[in-house]
Protein backbone atom coordinates (compact mmCIF):
# COMPACT_ATOMS: atom_id res chain seq x y z
CA UNK A 1 0.00 0.00 0.00
CA UNK A 2 1.33 3.54 -0.90
CA UNK A 3 2.25 6.01 1.83
CA UNK A 4 1.80 9.44 2.02
CA UNK A 5 4.79 11.16 3.19
CA UNK A 6 5.54 14.41 3.94
CA UNK A 7 8.29 14.86 0.89
CA UNK A 8 4.24 14.18 -0.74
CA UNK A 9 2.86 16.90 1.01
CA UNK A 10 5.15 19.20 0.26
CA UNK A 11 4.97 18.36 -3.07
CA UNK A 12 1.45 18.87 -2.84
CA UNK A 13 2.06 22.53 -1.44
CA UNK A 14 5.03 23.82 -4.14
CA UNK A 15 1.66 22.77 -7.04
CA UNK A 16 -0.43 25.15 -4.82
CA UNK A 17 2.03 27.94 -5.25
CA UNK A 18 3.03 27.68 -8.31
CA UNK A 19 -0.89 28.05 -9.06
CA UNK A 20 -1.23 31.58 -7.28
CA UNK A 21 -2.49 30.01 -3.90
CA UNK A 22 -0.49 31.77 -1.25
CA UNK A 23 -2.75 30.85 2.18
CA UNK A 24 -5.07 28.58 3.67
CA UNK A 25 -8.24 31.13 2.64
CA UNK A 26 -6.81 30.57 -0.95
CA UNK A 27 -7.11 26.75 -0.42
CA UNK A 28 -10.14 26.97 1.15
CA UNK A 29 -11.69 29.18 -1.96
CA UNK A 30 -10.37 26.41 -4.09
CA UNK A 31 -12.50 24.04 -5.15
CA UNK A 32 -12.27 20.90 -7.54
CA UNK A 33 -12.78 22.68 -11.03
CA UNK A 34 -9.61 25.33 -10.00
CA UNK A 35 -7.65 22.08 -8.40
CA UNK A 36 -7.55 20.13 -11.34
CA UNK A 37 -6.76 22.92 -13.86
CA UNK A 38 -3.22 22.93 -11.98
CA UNK A 39 -0.67 21.77 -14.05
CA UNK A 40 0.18 18.32 -14.28
CA UNK A 41 -1.31 17.53 -11.10
CA UNK A 42 -1.74 14.01 -10.13
CA UNK A 43 -4.79 12.01 -8.39
CA UNK A 44 -2.53 11.55 -5.20
CA UNK A 45 -1.97 15.51 -4.86
CA UNK A 46 -6.05 15.90 -5.02
CA UNK A 47 -6.04 13.59 -2.29
CA UNK A 48 -3.22 15.08 -0.51
CA UNK A 49 -4.98 18.98 -0.74
CA UNK A 50 -8.67 17.87 -0.12
CA UNK A 51 -6.92 16.20 3.52
CA UNK A 52 -5.15 19.79 3.63
CA UNK A 53 -8.65 21.57 3.27
CA UNK A 54 -9.97 18.91 6.31
CA UNK A 55 -7.06 19.82 8.51
CA UNK A 56 -7.19 23.61 7.97
CA UNK A 57 -11.20 23.55 9.14
CA UNK A 58 -10.09 21.24 12.06
CA UNK A 59 -7.04 23.75 12.99
CA UNK A 60 -4.83 20.99 12.73
CA UNK A 61 -2.86 21.06 9.60
CA UNK A 62 0.43 20.51 11.44
CA UNK A 63 -0.08 17.54 12.85
CA UNK A 64 -1.78 16.14 9.17
CA UNK A 65 1.76 17.84 7.47
CA UNK A 66 3.64 15.88 10.25
CA UNK A 67 1.81 12.57 10.37
CA UNK A 68 2.29 9.87 7.14
CA UNK A 69 -0.40 7.58 6.48
CA UNK A 70 -1.36 5.29 3.81
CA UNK A 71 -3.54 5.96 0.88
CA UNK A 72 -6.50 5.31 2.64
CA UNK A 73 -6.03 8.02 5.82
CA UNK A 74 -5.00 5.03 8.15
CA UNK A 75 -1.86 6.81 10.39
CA UNK A 76 1.29 4.57 9.84
CA UNK A 77 1.96 3.02 13.15
CA UNK A 78 5.65 3.47 13.11
CA UNK A 79 7.15 5.59 15.80
CA UNK A 80 8.82 7.99 13.62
Amino acid sequence: MKTVRFNNKIAALKRLNEAGIKDEKDLQAADLEILLSIQNITVQELKILSDMKKSIKKNQLLKYLLEEEDMYGREDERDN
